[in-house]
């Protein structure tokens, strides 16, 4: 419960570290772990679209802003994912259906999170995710509610805004716990 109430408090600080945020390196740049890269600048993306930073030492600037005691907020609620799905799963595990099982919407997300979990390169994430991917399949199907509300607003979606640019690309593409772009086979 600490823990929860220490992330609100932190959230209240998240403006006074927007502005301060230069001096808070971000993730460590590509393929060294071990070293941070300094936040050059931040600034506006083109046309006013999204925050961008220019790191040390990177010839793409970084998509996004994650500024640093929000990233650290963020990290604390993360934590508490794997504690509910730790909690809850074994109680619904018994509910779970077999993915032929599933209505068509249910059985697609099925799919999506089993890529997902193909391209996780470490058996602990890919265990979580599994866990992950029951308990949405799970709240989906049996909650008709949710799944019609998630089917019509999907519909909506433009997947040209989600595919990664080259920036995130340079990014993301060689990260050591995941493998990008592969497709698991049939």
């Amino acid at each position: 419960m600490d823990n929860i109430f220490n992330a609100i408090a932190k959230m209240t600080r998240i403006q006074k570290t927007i502005i301060d945020a230069k001096k808070i390196p971000p993730s460590p740049p590509l393929h060294d772990k071990n070293q941070e890269s300094e936040i050059e600048d931040v600034y506006s993306g083109p046309g006013g679209k999204g925050m961008f930073m220019k790191l040390k030492g990177h010839p793409q600037p970084f998509p996004g802003y994650p500024a640093g005691e929000a990233v650290m907020v963020l990290e604390s609620l993360k934590r508490l994912i794997p504690m509910a799905v730790d909690y809850l799963y074994p109680v619904l595990q018994k509910h779970f259906l077999k993915p032929e099982k599933y209505s068509k919407p249910v059985r697609e997300v099925y799919r999506l999170f089993d890529i997902l979990i193909a391209r996780m390169k470490y058996q602990g994430t890919k265990e979580r995710w599994a866990k992950i991917r029951d308990m949405v399949c799970f709240g989906l199907e049996f909650d008709s509610a949710y799944r019609f509300w998630f089917q019509d607003i999907l519909k909506e979606i433009d997947l040209e805004q989600i595919k990664m640019d080259e920036n995130e690309e340079h990014y993301f593409k060689n990260r050591d716990d995941y493998i990008y772009g592969a497709y698991p086979k049939k």
